[in-house]
């Protein structure tokens, strides 16, 4: 049996545990995007070279730099015009959190209206709608793909920013407020 380098690397371990482990995965509570934001505004003369690095992170042949650097783009709502295309080319990447971790940026991008002239709602919902037709892609993804295509609708449709918190909730006056304030929510009830 010959092992392939290609096989042995995707197999290795990418990241290191404080005390030095090999863990296969990112480490819990990490968020990239977190981070990120953390590091401009701490080291803001190092702008440039942070969205260079978040650009070759997108066309990187590692696909946990691919991920990383999808879920960092929208914090560099400035450069969206440098990042957009990249980024809109890892809907169609091999790798299927790497395909996740860019339509969660769109996610985000699609519900901030100041970024609809540089990414226009009408271009994600392209976008979500060529993940819905691959048929190679999982119901996860498919699922991230219908909310991203419904947000996207929403946003071209009114023109104003939508919100994942209350999509056809109260605030946007198509339901009206309940009355009955001693209800459970469903969050408490899935709790029990």
């Amino acid at each position: 049996m010959r092992i392939s380098k290609t096989w042995i690397f995707r197999q290795a371990a990418k990241h290191q545990s404080v005390l030095g482990t090999q863990i296969p995965e990112p480490p819990v509570g990490i968020i990239h995007s977190l981070v990120t934001r953390l590091a401009r505004q701490t080291l803001p003369e190092r702008d440039e070279e942070m969205i260079r690095d978040v650009l070759r992170g997108l066309q990187h042949t590692n696909a946990c730099c691919r991920e990383v650097a999808a879920e960092c783009v929208w914090e560099f709502p400035e450069h969206l015009s440098r990042t957009k295309s990249p980024l809109f080319r890892l809907l169609h990447d091999e790798n299927e959190i790497v395909r996740e971790a860019a339509l969660g940026s769109l996610l985000l991008i699609v519900q901030r209206r100041n970024l609809h002239e540089i990414v226009p709602p009408a271009e994600v919902a392209a976008a979500a709608s060529a993940v819905l037709d691959d048929p190679a892609a999982s119901e996860r993804l498919r699922g991230l793909a219908e909310t991203v295509l419904r947000l996207a609708a929403d946003a071209r449709a009114t023109d104003r920013p939508v919100s994942l918190a209350q999509p056809d909730g109260a605030a946007n006056g198509k339901q009206p407020i309940r009355s009955d304030t001693n209800q459970s929510s469903g969050a408490a009830a899935s709790r029990r």
